[in-house]
């Protein structure tokens, strides 16, 4: 490690996200509370109730904090934009309870437009305002000027729908369900989302908008007799529940005569008429346009007496208001022109004026006004001031806590960094432990060093001296300004099979097929359920629903429809046995890098040091359980002899970089060098910006190699770090190719390295090339598909030689990473962070009008865009096309042909907030991480391939506010196009891991791993077919190679052995359509059903179906018994069990006949034993009762000694 120089510009204090603990300082409001100055404000607003008030940024939530237990009511702090609501709200963490801290955010919606409006922001709002009454402990409501002025439900409204429910309540359940759609619940097949509910008999599924899990309501006739919460992922129970609240789902609750009046607005002969007679109707055509006009009421309606209004000042509400009309107004104005609505449509905003005199004629509220002219009694000032930086200088930061000590100072060391400050104090005599939570009011000349978050901070005149409280902003020079989690992203739910009616199938013992549906059969006087699935030549099957169906989605490489086996010939059995010859060498070659990794002795890193836990507690963001796994893998991998070679694979803005961040730093805390390859300069620099902010503070040294360098810049880098004073470097390709003596480095000239964003194919020499490394230890490549083939040759040689981590944004299929479970080392990092919502996805024509009120929208809200158009040639034209469309924004232009240092100073200013738009070819599709960019148009969306819309996508939504993705197209489209298309739009659920796109992208990524050769006999035998001959194949030669276990063979081998049975009973066996009504769900019931081969797990599967779907029917419990039977039988060693009249067969296997000596003591009368028969009569078996004969089968297995 080296002695590094901070960074201690502006573009180096950056705004992160943060999870912190709550309340961390919470013991120290009554100090603050009893200082003359904030004792002065309290006074003074009981005794006039108007305060303006001059206090430090960084020192206002304090402030509020400390006011929030002498006010008699909630305080609604109303800020100047969404963001700076969001900021301050969590920075009320830091000082105040979890429950005292609401957030009221605004819709953000684009005036008079035709989309849908999103569930999160008006469920929180509603949230919001049901708890505002609700809460005994003092609550503050953070919001926005733009939150307020978006009209919302009156206190009237907000009281529609089901309201409380408890157990044991007598509730008609239809009008139950009739008041859950007037308060705006949708249906659905399954719950997903706040605001869905769904029905299964006498169960409902309802997720309230005020709720972290849906909840589960079961009726009998009219008594509710449970409500149990339930869990998304997997949909099943996780407590019982005495009582539940269910609140309305949306704002858009209001009375027919409002709709009426709002129809006049409508031209009637405009391209907008059908939807006069809909509002005429009492009906709401769109949310997005229509439902901010109908409501009444704002939030300020609904604050109770004694409520404490907080806000900015009067100038900066005002003109925040301004803006945000002045953009209705322009989208007004276009709707005119169109001749769609008229002029005097009303704009979907308390008007202006009537909102700032219910603000500030108030009679009980703080004005934070920076500007006081002492003329106003109103007008006060505290004693918050700034406090010094040393940015990084841990050293002076030490003898400053030691000066104000002496001097009776409180202080507060509020940093990420405790450990090492710790540290220094601890020379100079000053011990601390390190602390979570400040459990007490400090004394006069103690300090106490808190691990955490913290903004800025600032020094404060108590009483009886002085309280200084100090951050990251001033310790380190870095502010990470915490940001308030929102909900852990939970996988939604998804059926096994996945499969439609019409969907193309793979029967592993048949072939490929289309799937027609689920019909019912009268076979022997028994009826049930059979799956249709036909094949070449209208050849047709009907699979039993109780026997193992080895049945799967068709899934190929291509777009195309498959070609269908024909039955009664060898053609499946050849093209299995070609993919099994596949497979075969597929898993042989990964066999035998595993053997030879194996064998290589690398470097045991050693376990976590202080500092490590130390850079770990400073992530800005809650962990997920899949980051939490992966970083666990890792380690474990680094702490092992053998060198490590791990893939991290996870959607874009999953976390991934984090992970990598861990493992560069633990290697760096071992004394190596970590080289970081990209395959663009764009996300070289990147990471560069990610790593340096990451670890400031730290003595460690990063450097970068890449187009962005000038040639005696990477010459310098070359050689620091061939003596070893660079600890991490991170470049492209260049860092393989690195050849100093053939190059200009050496003669200071300046010669910029070349560089492409196309990244050609370069062959590397035999001669040994790239940089030299003092102590390379850890190699992380990101995109390594990306690379040339002579580049993944010297990162294949690499695998040998140090510890690699592999980072990928294309997913592997579920199934590949099974199949190569324990001999390539994969993490799949599927769960989205805390409060990340899914990125609101529009495709549509190019219109100029969408494009400028997009744009406008952003910006309001102080954020950034992109904007992509992937031709060079006409980029600036098009460029100077939107700085006259929103002449307003700040645009820059970016792309890979312009000289490097140009490029690099676009992207630097970008990144430092100095241009309001990014126009760009497809350069951003992978690199670019800037959570204040939430806007990205993509021109000519229709010409980029899915994989590239999928990227370009992901650069938004990296932070907590909604995310847009716009996706203009021009003219027709062919059917690939508009396939394209379609499939981004539907794959724009966060953890929509089955749709199309997503599918898509699996193929790519399995290519990645197993080479495009592959890609022919996947088409033939289908994705999942596939995997599974792979699994299979690995098992096999890896229990050859070091004796591991044969679990998939013996589980294969086991359900042959169960669909060779024959079980021929007098029951119905099927499961109702009116119990499961979902032909999908109840497709996937019956494959769950069909494929389990224990009864430990049919029992589980019972339990299961029985919590979502109710009490179990007759039907569904006799196709239980069917297969309890079938796995009985297999274990007794029989082959067939059978109705013959009134008698019940039992035939025994060949190998193992029956014998009395190994037979029940106890027979039946009528029991008739053969060598391989053994027959009774059903009327000694209660009738050929399930439980009966299931019972004798039993027996039977016992008596052999099973």
């Amino acid at each position: 490690m080296t002695n590094i120089d901070l960074d201690l510009s502006p573009n180096n204090v950056t705004d992160r996200s943060s999870t912190i603990a709550v309340g961390q300082l919470k013991a120290q409001l009554a100090g603050i509370a009893r200082s003359p100055d904030i004792d002065s404000v309290s006074n003074h607003l009981q005794a006039r109730g108007i305060v303006r008030l001059n206090v430090l940024n960084s020192a206002r939530s304090a402030v509020i904090a400390s006011l929030a237990g002498s006010v008699t009511g909630p305080i609604i702090w109303i800020t100047k934009s969404d963001r700076e609501a969001e900021h301050l709200g969590s920075e009320l963490r830091i000082w105040l309870s979890e429950g005292q801290i609401l957030s009221f955010p605004s819709r953000n919606q684009i005036p008079y437009g035709r989309e849908s409006t999103r569930v999160s922001p008006s469920a929180q709002r509603i949230s919001t305002l049901h708890e505002l009454n609700k809460t005994e402990l003092p609550t503050v409501v953070v919001t926005s000027i733009q939150a307020v002025a978006e009209r919302t439900l009156s206190q009237e409204k907000l009281l529609t729908g089901p309201g409380m429910l408890r157990v044991n309540q007598n509730l008609n359940q239809q009008e139950f369900l009739d008041d859950l759609v007037s308060a705006g619940y949708r249906r659905q097949p399954f719950v997903e989302a706040q605001g869905d509910f769904s029905l299964r008999g006498g169960i409902v599924d309802v997720f309230g908008v005020t709720e972290s899990n849906p909840t589960r309501i079961e009726f009998f006739g009219d008594e509710v007799t449970s409500i149990r919460e339930f869990s998304l992922g997997d949909q099943r129970s996780i407590a019982e529940l005495k009582e539940i609240y269910v609140a309305p789902a949306t704002e858009w609750l209001t009375a027919t005569d409002r709709l009426t009046w709002l129809s006049k607005f409508i031209r009637p002969n405009g391209a907008l008429s059908e939807d006069i007679g809909l509002l005429r109707s009492g009906l709401l055509p769109t949310s997005g346009m229509y439902g901010p006009l109908v409501l009444e009421s704002s939030l300020l309606d609904h604050a109770p007496s004694g409520t404490l209004l907080v806000s900015d000042s009067r100038d900066e509400l005002a003109a925040q208001l301004v803006s945000i009309e002045d953009v209705a107004r322009d989208r007004r104005s276009q709707l005119f022109a169109r001749n769609e609505i008229e002029e005097s449509m009303p704009l979907p905003y308390i008007p202006r004026q009537s909102l700032m005199d219910a603000i500030f004629n108030t009679s009980h509220r703080i004005e934070f006004d920076p500007w006081l002219s002492g003329s106003d009694r109103d007008q006060l000032q505290t004693t918050f001031r700034q406090v010094e930086k040393y940015n990084g200088n841990l050293e002076a930061v030490a003898k400053n806590v030691s000066r104000r000590m002496v001097r009776g100072d409180r202080v507060i060391l509020f940093t990420s960094q405790a450990q090492r400050l710790s540290e220094e104090l601890s020379k100079i005599g000053i011990d601390l432990e390190v602390q979570s939570q400040l459990p007490r009011e400090l004394n006069k000349s103690e300090c106490a060093l808190i691990q955490g978050f913290g903004g800025s901070g600032w020094t404060k005149e108590l009483s009886d001296g002085e309280l200084a409280l100090q951050t990251d902003n001033e310790i380190l020079g870095v502010s990470i300004v915490p940001v308030t989690p929102g909900k852990q992203s939970r996988s939604r739910y998804t059926n096994l099979t996945d499969i439609s009616a019409g969907d193309y199938v793979v029967s592993a013992e048949y072939g490929v097929a289309r799937f027609v549906g689920i019909i019912k059969r009268n076979v022997d006087n028994v009826t049930r359920d059979y799956l249709e699935i036909r094949f070449a030549e209208d050849g047709k099957l009907f699979l039993p629903t109780d026997r193992p169906l080895r049945l799967s989605k068709y899934v190929g490489p291509t777009n195309r429809p498959p070609r269908l086996t024909r039955l009664g010939t060898n053609e499946w059995r050849r093209s299995r046995i070609k993919a099994s010859h596949a497979v075969q060498a597929v898993a042989g070659e990964y066999l035998s890098l595993y053997a030879a990794r194996a064998l290589k002795t690398g470097h045991a890193f050693s376990s976590d040091t202080e500092w490590q836990w130390e850079l770990e507690s400073a992530f800005p963001y809650e962990e997920t359980e899949d980051q939490i796994e992966a970083i666990a893998a890792v380690k474990r991998d680094m702490e092992a002899a053998r060198p490590m070679d791990r893939l991290i694979c996870g959607d874009v803005g999953f976390g991934k970089t984090e992970i990598a961040m861990r493992a560069a730093f633990k290697a760096v805390m071992d004394g190596f060098q970590v080289v970081i390859l990209c395959p663009t300069t764009v996300l070289a620099q990147q990471h560069y910006n990610s790593f340096r902010e990451r670890m400031a503070g730290f003595p460690i040294k990063i450097e970068m190699l890449s187009g962005f360098r000038t040639g005696a810049d990477a010459a310098a880098v070359a050689r620091k770090v061939s003596d070893g004073e660079i600890d991490i470097v991170i470049g492209t390709h260049r860092v393989l190719e690195y050849r100093e003596s053939k190059t200009a480095l050496k003669t200071g000239t300046g010669v910029a390295l070349p560089a492409s964003d196309q990244l050609p194919e370069i062959t590397v020499s035999s001669e040994r090339s790239g940089l030299d490394f003092k102590n390379l230890g850890l190699a992380i490549i990101d995109e390594e598909q990306r690379f040339g083939v002579g580049h993944k040759d010297r990162l294949k040689e690499m695998r040998f030689e140090v510890d690699v981590l592999t980072l990928s944004a294309t997913p592997i299929p579920r199934t590949l990473h099974m199949a190569l479970s324990g001999i390539r080392d994969m993490s799949r990092v599927e769960s989205a962070p805390a409060g990340r919502q899914a990125i609101e996805t529009y495709v549509l024509e190019w219109d100029e009008d969408v494009v400028k009120t997009s744009i406008e929208r952003e910006l309001a809200r102080g954020g950034q865009v992109y904007v992509v158009h992937n031709r060079v040639k006409t980029i600036d034209e098009f460029a100077e096309s939107l700085r006259r469309l929103v002449p307003q924004a700040k645009i820059l232009v970016g792309h890979g042909q312009m000289p490097k240092w140009h490029l690099e100073s676009v992207m630097r200013n970008f990144v430092d907030g100095e241009a309001d738009v990014l126009v760009s070819t497809t350069i951003i599709e992978s690199g670019l991480d800037i959570p204040n960019v939430n806007t990205i148009l993509i021109d000519r969306a229709q010409s980029l391939g899915l994989s590239q819309l999928y990227q370009l996508r992901g650069r938004v939504g990296r932070s907590h506010l909604q995310a847009y993705a716009y996706l203009f197209h021009y003219g027709s489209m062919n059917d690939l196009q508009q396939q394209r298309l379609s499939a981004i739009f539907e794959s724009s659920e966060l953890g929509s891991g089955l749709m199309v796109a997503q599918r898509d992208l699996e193929l790519r990524g399995a290519g990645n791993l197993l080479g495009s050769q592959q890609s022919g006999h996947i088409a033939a035998v289908g994705l999942d077919l596939y995997m599974e001959m792979l699994a299979e194949a690995v098992e096999r030669l890896k229990h050859e190679l070091d004796g591991g276990a044969m679990e998939l063979q013996e589980l294969r081998l086991r359900q042959e052995k169960l669909r060779r049975i024959t079980v021929e009973v007098n029951w119905s066996g099927e499961i109702p359509e009116a119990y499961v009504d979902d032909l999908e769900a109840r497709l996937g019931l019956y494959m769950r059903i069909s494929m389990v081969s224990t009864l430990t797990s049919i029992v589980e599967l019972e339990d299961e179906i029985a919590d979502r779907y109710g009490p179990i029917p007759r039907e569904l419990f006799e196709l239980f018994s069917i297969v309890k039977l079938r796995i009985l039988a297999g274990s007794a060693h029989l082959t067939a069990v059978q109705h013959h009249g009134n008698k019940i067969l039992f035939v025994a296997e060949k190998g193992d006949p029956f014998q009395t000596r190994n037979l029940p003591p106890m027979l039946p009368r009528s029991t008739r034993v053969g060598h391989l028969q053994l027959e009774v009569e059903e009327i000694d078996l209660d009738n050929g009762s399930p439980e009966a004969v299931q019972a004798f089968v039993r027996e039977l297995a016992l008596s052999k000694g099973v």
